[in-house]
Parts: structure tokens; sequence; C-alpha cells
């Protein structure tokens, strides 16, 4: 198609600034898990958007941090390599939070890169605008960025411009994924994902960076419009799973209760979900799991 437009698109930035609600409200469709705890995201996962004369992919990476496992060092490889894969990157500050070493540690990796990026200040909508002018002036003195946004993936405020200014800046190129494709992750993965997400969104802070979901059956009742889900959720204590079953199983049930709803959301059809908890000691260490999981 003439003047049509395709590529990849990075969303790169430490941990909780927002990154997959950006992409989220790009794509228009709920793909990457949001929380309020920092790592949520665990590995690339793209998420395209359709257009009339576009087809951009986004890449949702995680935050950039100091791993301190095998699961931590995949997770700041694949944010780093998208770095290099991809053909427009946008670095996603928190207008809250300011400016911390970490985002320094992205600008420095920035400088090495030879392709258009963006810069998008989030979360405008919960700070006064006397706060982000200050970001504004040190960002735009810290690297040549092409473009500098504030804006907020939660009520959509200048949210537009970034797509625009992402279409200006993108080359031409055909189309890469079939226009019903929203992702290169299967049902399966997505479906694991919102469960880890209730997960996170409802339990301590001692649990987040040690769950994980493994979906062990995912099939297709005969006769019935039924998705049948086991899924065991894995945890690396005793103390752990204590919390995630919870008393009388109350937590586990309300685990239940929320992602069958999302899940159905997404498959358009009834489900039956099954989820057991197990521990499984140090998982983030093991790369046989981590394969297992879909995170290697």
């Amino acid at each position: 198609m003439k003047n049509f437009k395709s590529g990849h698109i990075a969303i790169i930035g430490k941990p909780n600034v927002g990154k997959s609600s950006i992409m989220n409200f790009l794509i228009k469709e709920r793909l990457s898990i949001v929380t309020s705890k920092p790592e949520t995201t665990r590995g690339n996962i793209a998420g395209i958007l359709n257009m009339e004369n576009a087809q951009l992919i986004f890449l949702d990476t995680p935050g950039t941090h100091k791993p301190r496992n095998i699961l931590g060092k995949n997770m700041v490889r694949q944010a780093e390599e998208s770095l290099h894969n991809a053909d427009i990157i946008v670095f996603v500050v928190d207008a809250q939070s300011g400016i911390r070493e970490e985002d320094d540690i992205i600008l420095g990796k920035l400088k090495h890169i030879d392709k258009p990026v963006l810069c998008a200040i989030n979360k405008v909508d919960i700070v006064k605008k006397p706060k982000v002018l200050p970001i504004m002036d040190k960002i735009s003195k810290s690297f040549e960025f092409k473009e500098i946004i504030p804006l907020s993936a939660v009520d959509g405020t200048n949210m537009d411009i970034l797509l625009s200014k992402i279409l200006d800046f993108m080359n031409a190129g055909p189309k890469l994924f079939d226009d019903e494709q929203y992702t290169d992750k299967s049902e399966k993965f997505i479906v694991s994902e919102l469960i880890r997400e209730k997960v996170l969104n409802l339990t301590w802070q001692e649990i987040p960076h040690s769950v994980a979901v493994f979906i062990e059956e995912f099939k297709q009742r005969e006769n019935k419009n039924l998705m049948y889900i086991r899924g065991t959720i894995l945890v690396e204590k005793q103390s752990q799973k204590k919390i995630v079953i919870g008393n009388k199983a109350s937590m586990l049930k309300k685990i239940g209760e929320l992602a069958r709803k999302d899940i159905e959301s997404l498959l358009n059809k009834k489900v039956y979900l099954e989820l057991w908890v197990k521990v499984q000691d140090n998982w983030r260490k093991d790369a046989q799991i981590l394969k297992k999981l879909g995170y290697l």
C-alpha cells in the first residue's frame, strides 16, 4: 500500500512509570497487566495498533533495575535489546517522582542509540503544572529528544499528540501482522498474566516478585461454549502460599472470581477457572522453570 507506515516502538523507563498503561491506551486493548507494584512487566510484550495507513507495533518493556536473579537479568536484557531492535523509542518519565538515578542510567544508554527518541512525561493528571516544567527543562538538557510530551495514560491527556508524533517519525514499511492481531502473545499467556495481576493487586508487599502463574490446562469443553482453564500459582515460601490461599481459601476464591471475569471478556465465552497454589523454592533462579513460564 502506497505511503503505508509500519515499525516497532519500544516503550522504556524505570519500573512503575506507566509504560503498560501507555501501550494499553494506544492499542485500545487491555493487554499488559497494570499494578501499583514495580517490576510487574517481566518481558517484552508487543501490542499492535492497526490503522488505515499504518501498523504500529508497541513493545512494552520491563522496567530497568538492578537485577538480583536470572529472571531480573533477563528482564533487563530484554529491555536493553528493545533499544536496538525498535525503530522509535519512547522514554517514559514519572511526573510525580521526577528524574531519578534509574532515569539517568537509561539516558546514558540512549546516547549510544541512533534513532528517533521521544520523551513522555506520564502521570500529569496527578501533579500540578509547576512541578512538570522543571522536569521538562532538565530532560531537554540531558538528551536531544525529538519531542518532549507531558501526558497521562489515565485520562488521555496529550496521548493523541504522542501517537501523532510517532507517526511523523515512523518510516514507510509493509504490514507485519494480520489486521485482526493485536499482540504477539498467545491467549494462554495473556490469561496467565491476568491471573498474576489479580494476585499482585490483592496480596501484601511480600508476594509480588515471588509469584508466577503457569496454565496447566486450556481447552474448550465439547458441545459447550465453555473454556476450562486450570492454573498453578507459584510462590517461593510456605508463608506466601498461606497468604495467597487466605482464610478458608477466601483470597484464592477472590483472585479466581476477578480473573475469571477478565478472562471471559478476553475470550468472549464462559470460563471455568480452577486455581492451585504451589511452593517452588527460588523459581526465579531456575532457568528450566523460567522457560516453562515463557520468561526465557
